[in-house]
C-alpha cells in the first residue's frame, strides 16, 4: 500500500477519522491494530514476523530490568549487612560479577537474534552465492540449493529499533512494560516501512504526554503531505524512467549524457526517499505523534561530515551510537578513529542492500571521510607549524621593523574611508562604528569562496558515489564514472538521442528547476557570510517572508494540490528504500 495511492489516502482517513472519535485509552490499541493491518496487507505472514520479534524483544527488555532491580536489591542488602566483613565484601563483589555478566549475556543474545534474523532474510542468498563457489570445488556436481526468501518490508528498520531498544535498557533506561505501547513503537506504521529510525525514550515521553487533538498542527502537517507527495509523485517518479534507461546502457551516453543521468538518480533518490518521510511525518502529526526529521537539505553540505548530519539523519546517528563509538570512535589513534570510519561505512552500505555494489559505496563514503578527516588534521598541523614561524620571525624582528609594519598605506586608509562613508549613508553601520581591516575583510571573504568551493565539489562527490549506489554490477559504474570524468574522451553531447521519444522534456524542467534551487542555496549561504549588505538584504527578506507567508502558503499548498491531481497518473513507482 503505497503512500501516494487512493488505497491508502482511503485508509488513512479511516484511521484517522476512528482515532479522533474514540476515547484516549483506545486510541493506541486502535492505532496498533490499524499497523499491523497495513503490515500484512502485502504478505500475510510476516505479520507473524514483526510479531513474534516484538514479543521477544519485549520480554528480553523486562529480563533486563529485572536482572537489574534484582541485583541491585541483593547488593544493599549485602552492605546492610554487619558481621562478617570480609565475607560479605567478597559477596558483593561476586554478585556484581555475576550480575553483569548475565546482563551482558541476554544483552549479546537479544543482539544477536535480531542480527540473525535480519541475516537469513536479507543476507542468506547473497552469503550462499559469496561462498558457493568455494564450497562447489570441494564437492563437485553438487547442485546449489534454491532459496526463495522475500524480504519483509522495512525489516532493517525496526531490527535497528530493537537493537536500539534492548541497547538503552542495558545502559539503565527504564523499558516500556505495557506491550501495546511496545508493539506500537515498533509497528507503527507511518514509520514501518522505511523509517525514520525512532528512538524509544522519545516515544515514551509523547506515550506519557499525548498531544491533545486541539492542539495538533493540522496545517504543518498537511502541507508536509502534499510536500512528499510532489517529491514523490512530481519529481521521483518522472525521473525513475530516465536513470533506469541511462544505468541500463551507460555506453551509449556521452558526457553531458551521462552527468544528466547523474544529476536526475540524485534528485530521484532525495525525492523518493525525504518524501516518503515527509508523508509519513504529516501523517504521524496528524496522529499526535512526533517523528524525527531525516533529511536537512543535505545537498547544501560544505564536507562529506556535514552531508551524513543532513542525510537519513536517523541511520547516521545509530551508526555513531551503536557502530563507531562502541568500536573506539574519535578517542584513539589517528589510524584507529580512520579504520573505525570505515568498518562503520562498510556495514552502513551493506544494510542498504545484499549486494557488493552498496558495500563498495560504503567503503567510497567511509573513503571520504577519512580523506576529510586527515585534510582537517593536515590543516591544524600546518596552521600550528606557521603560526610558531611566526611567532619566531616577530621575536627576531627589530622595534623600528615592527612599527613599519603597523603602519597602514595611505591609499589603503583611503580605501577604507570610503568604505566607512558609503556604508554610513545607507544606515547599514552608524558613523563612527569601528571597521574591519583590509586583512580581516580579505580573510572572511577568503573563507566565504572556500564554502562555496566545498558545497560544489561535495555535491559533485555524493553524485558520484550514487553512480555505485545505483549500477547493479563494476563495469557499468566504472563506465558512468569514467564518462564523466573525461569530458574530452568521448562524444560531448551524443547519448540523448537513445532515450524514448517524449521523455526528456519534463524531467529536463525538473532537473533545471532542482539545480536552480540547490545553486541559489550555495549562493544563500555564501551571501550570509558576506557583509553588512548582504546582511542587510537577509533581514529584509526574512522580514517580507514573515508578513506574506501566512497568505502564501495556502495558495502555494492549493495549488501543489491541484497540480498533483491534474499530473497524468502513470504506473505507481515503489519507493526506492522499501527494498531495504
Amino acid at each position: 500500500m503505497l503512500f501516494t495511492t487512493l488505497s491508502y489516502a482511503a485508509f488513512f482517513l479511516g484511521v484517522f477519522a476512528v482515532h479522533g472519535v474514540l476515547p484516549r485509552p483506545l486510541r493506541r490499541p486502535w492505532l496498533l491494530v490499524a499497523s499491523y493491518v497495513f503490515y500484512i496487507q502485502a504478505i500475510p505472514q510476516y505479520g507473524l514476523l514483526i510479531g513474534a520479534m516484538t514479543l521477544v524483544n519485549y520480554t528480553f527488555g523486562l529480563a533486563l530490568q529485572r536482572r537489574d532491580a534484582k541485583s541491585t536489591k541483593m547488593l544493599k542488602d549485602t552492605k546492610a549487612m554487619k558481621q562478617n566483613a570480609l565475607r560479605e565484601l567478597r559477596s558483593f563483589h561476586d554478585l556484581r560479577v555475576s550480575s553483569s555478566f548475565i546482563r551482558k549475556a541476554l544483552l549479546v543474545l537479544a543482539v544477536g537474534l535480531n542480527l540473525a534474523t535480519l541475516a537469513f532474510f536479507k543476507y542468506a542468498a547473497f552469503l550462499l552465492d559469496a561462498v558457493w563457489p568455494l564450497a562447489k570445488t570441494m564437492h563437485a556436481g553438487a547442485q546449489e540449493p534454491a532459496l526463495n526468501i522475500i524480504l519483509p518490508l522495512g525489516i532493517s528498520f525496526f531490527t535497528f529499533e530493537f537493537i536500539h531498544y534492548v541497547v538503552e535498557v542495558y545502559r539503565g533506561q527504564p523499558p516500556m512494560v505495557n506491550p501495546i505501547d511496545f508493539a506500537l513503537f515498533a509497528a507503527f506504521f507511518p514509520t514501518q516501512i522505511a523509517g525514520p529510525i525512532k528512538r524509544f525514550p522519545d516515544w515514551v515521553k509523547q506515550i506519557r504526554h499525548p498531544t491533545p487533538l486541539r492542539e495538533i498542527k493540522a496545517d504543518a502537517a498537511i502541507g508536509l503531505i502534499l510536500r512528499g507527495m510532489a517529491k514523490k509523485i512530481l519529481v521521483a517518479d518522472l525521473l525513475a524512467p530516465v536513470v533506469a534507461q541511462g544505468f541500463a546502457r551507460p555506453d551509449r551516453l556521452g558526457w553531458l549524457a551521462t552527468w544528466f543521468v547523474i544529476y536526475a538518480f540524485a534528485a530521484q533518490i532525495y525525492a523518493d526517499f525525504s518524501g516518503y518521510t515527509d508523508i509519513g511525518r504529516g501523517c504521524a502529526m496528524l496522529l499526535g505523534y512526533g517523528v524525527p526529521e531525516n533529511f536537512n537539505r543535505p545537498y547544501q553540505a560544505r564536507d562529506v561530515g556535514e552531508f551524513w548530519e543532513r542525510w537519513h539523519i536517523s541511520l547516521s546517528q545509530w551508526l555513531r551510537d551503536y557502530l563507531f563509538i562502541p568500536l573506539g570512535g574519535s578517542r584513539c589513534a589517528l589510524w584507529r578513529v580512520c579504520l573505525n570510519l570505515m568498518i562503520t561505512m562498510a556495514l552502513g552500505g551493506l544494510w542498504h542492500g545484499a549486494s557488493w555494489h552498496f558495500m563498495v559505496w560504503g567503503i567510497y563514503q567511509g573513503g571520504l571521510l577519512v580523506a576529510q578527516r586527515l585534510w582537517v588534521r593536515g590543516e591544524g598541523w600546518a596552521r600550528a607549524m606557521m603560526s610558531a614561524r611566526r611567532e619566531r620571525q616577530e621575536q627576531r624582528v627589530s622595534p623600528h621593523d615592527a612599527r613599519r609594519r603597523q603602519r597602514v598605506s595611505p591609499r589603503d586608509a583611503r580605501r577604507e574611508q570610503r568604505a566607512s562613508l558609503h556604508d554610513a549613508r545607507r544606515g547599514l553601520k552608524p558613523p563612527g562604528s569601528e571597521q574591519k581591516p583590509l586583512r580581516a575583510v580579505g580573510m572572511q571573504n577568503r573563507s566565504r569562496h572556500r564554502v562555496l568551493v566545498g558545497q560544489v565539489l561535495t555535491f559533485h562527490l555524493v553524485c558520484l558515489g550514487w553512480v555505485l549506489f545505483r549500477a547493479e554490477t563494476g563495469p557499468l559504474a566504472w563506465t558512468l564514472i569514467t564518462f564523466a570524468l573525461h569530458p574530452m574522451r568521448h562524444n560531448f553531447t551524443a547519448g540523448f538521442q537513445w532515450f524514448a521519444p517524449g521523455t526528456l522534456a519534463l524531467p529536463g524542467m525538473v532537473l533545471a528547476t532542482g539545480a536552480a534551487l540547490v545553486i541559489s542555496g550555495w549562493l544563500r549561504t555564501w551571501a550570509s557570510a558576506g557583509g553588512a549588505i548582504w546582511q542587510g538584504m537577509s533581514a529584509r527578506w526574512g522580514a517580507w517572508q514573515a508578513r506574506w507567508e501566512p497568505i502564501l502558503r495556502p495558495v502555494g499548498y492549493l495549488a501543489l494540490l491541484l497540480l498533483i491531481a491534474i499530473w497524468p497518473q502513470g504506473e505507481a513507482q515503489r519507493f526506492i528504500y522499501f527494498q531495504f
